[in-house]
């Protein structure tokens, strides 16, 4: 019983850290978008300068 359990309990366990990965970076570029002093508005920081010039 304990190897069919076993690639059911590796699955969940790469699932979490991929989830806690997902939202340790969300998290993280909420705060660098507002330390810059941008909004963030349904996932997208709007509101800074990025320094970069289009053609």
């Amino acid at each position: 019983m304990g190897l069919l359990f076993r690639p059911f309990r590796l699955i969940l366990i790469i699932a979490a850290g991929f989830l806690a990965g997902l939202l340790f970076e969300r998290n993280s570029m909420i705060d660098r978008c507002l330390d810059r002093g941008g909004a963030v508005d349904r996932g997208v920081c709007t509101g800074i300068e990025t320094g970069i010039e289009g053609n």
